[in-house]
């Protein structure tokens, strides 16, 4: 039985992988911590033949990024894992160049191919130049994300940054010199179209070359038909249509696909800068206030968003509100994702108590990783089984010991209206 170890930085690219391997009936798992003991690993894939962890790295120095990865792969070697796969963001956000060199490192591999494109959401690589939606990444919105910032478009370029291995960019009328020579170190594969990522997949195969793998779930959606994994009955569990969005994402994208859903019927809740950052009875009471309007809604048949901003434009305010009651920029982050999950948390619990929203039932549905971790943490959630995924990039998954389904996508991913979408696939 193939066992393949995926480490995401982040717990919805981890979600975004998993379902596509639930998805063709390969049981898959994911988990969050940043190391685990070689018995917790061997217990998960007693079931399972891909475990994926999110080690939460994205946002921390590439130094302890690196150091992540080589002790969860240092643990996993031993137990017989054959294939590693570093689940990257297709904007190349995080600590990319330093996680791929740790992990060529730890596994002791010659070799590492990377395969950063993710064209059906419109991320593609051209001449080692990484584009979004024909845009240069250094020109996109991703330019100017939050927390992770990218200022080049060039791949090897980005990876140079932290990496010192060897860095080769293989065009697609490249693949069959790939194939007869493999280069030492880390290789990155060009990719316009979902044909192209294949292509550049199967010629990995005929190198020899699966050991160990990079790049966002389109690369990663080739492998069930590259390695020999166990295929049993694709399942979907009951997905309640009553939703419940929470939206932790400020990009662009994001924010136009809940204004779209505002446009069309879904109820909007302004998280606060006083419910997300203070700690004292002020900040109790404005949670207080979010979570019974919340859960009012909910009870009254409507669908919810809670987001901070709704606009761009509104940042700017949010801000020097925020830093009247945190001065401190820098504690935001963790702090916001926290309070996002208590609120949430609090709302999930007395939707249980409440017979009227037990009967209808709830689906959470969390844009971003953060956020989603945050929630995770507040609610004691420490794994997620994938089921389907519902949407390109939209991850349906299972929480063990509860009966929430759970749907994750990424902040920059999917059409404006793919709320709405949402609400139709799973029969509202």
């Amino acid at each position: 039985m193939p066992r393949l170890l995926v480490i995401a930085d982040d717990l919805s690219g981890a979600t975004d992988v998993g379902v596509q391997f639930a998805k063709r009936g390969i049981r898959a798992f994911v988990t969050i911590q940043s190391t685990t003991a070689p018995s917790n690993l061997v217990g998960h894939f007693a079931s399972h033949e891909v475990v994926l962890i999110d080690i939460e790295s994205r946002h921390v120095s590439p130094g302890e990024a690196a150091r992540r990865v080589t002790r969860i792969v240092e643990t996993a070697r031993p137990v017989g894992v054959d294939f590693f796969y570093k689940k990257t963001d297709s904007t190349l956000r995080g600590n990319v160049g330093a996680e791929l060199e740790a992990l060529l490192n730890a596994s002791g591999g010659r070799t590492l191919c990377f395969v950063p494109a993710h064209p059906a959401l419109g991320r593609t690589t051209r001449d080692g130049v990484q584009f979004v939606h024909d845009k240069p990444l250094h020109e996109s919105a991703f330019a100017v994300d939050p927390r992770s910032p990218v200022g080049e478009s060039g791949v090897a370029a980005i990876l140079a940054r932290q990496a010192n291995a060897p860095i080769t960019t293989i065009r697609q009328n490249e693949l069959s010199a790939f194939v007869r020579n493999p280069p030492a170190g880390l290789v990155v594969f060009d990719a316009e179209t979902e044909a192209d990522v294949r292509r550049a997949a199967e010629a990995i195969e005929e190198a020899e070359c699966l050991t160990v793998l990079a790049g966002p779930a389109a690369f990663a959606s080739c492998l069930p038909d590259l390695i020999p994994f166990t295929r049993g009955t694709a399942t979907r569990p009951c997905i309640p249509p009553r939703l419940l969005v929470v939206n932790g994402s400020l990009n662009e994208v994001t924010l136009r696909q809940c204004a779209t859903a505002r446009e069309h019927g879904f109820a909007s809740v302004s998280l606060t800068p006083l419910a997300l950052l203070a700690e004292d009875a002020s900040g109790e009471n404005a949670r207080t206030t979010i979570i019974q309007e919340t859960v009012s809604l909910l009870a009254g048949g409507r669908d919810v968003v809670l987001q901070s901003v709704r606009h761009r434009d509104e940042c700017a305010r949010f801000n020097r509100a925020a830093e009247c009651v945190s001065p401190d920029t820098k504690d935001w982050p963790e702090r916001i994702a926290l309070n996002t999950g208590r609120m949430v948390a609090e709302v999930l619990s007395l939707r249980r108590a409440a017979n009227e929203l037990s009967r209808q039932g709830l689906t959470l549905v969390v844009f971003g990783g953060d956020t989603l971790v945050g929630i995770a943490r507040a609610n004691g959630w420490e794994s997620f089984e994938p089921r389907d995924e519902l949407l390109r990039g939209v991850a349906l998954c299972e929480i063990p010991v509860t009966d929430l389904a759970l749907v994750s996508k990424p902040g920059g991913f999917g059409d404006d209206d793919v709320l709405l979408k949402l609400r139709d696939a799973i029969g509202q």
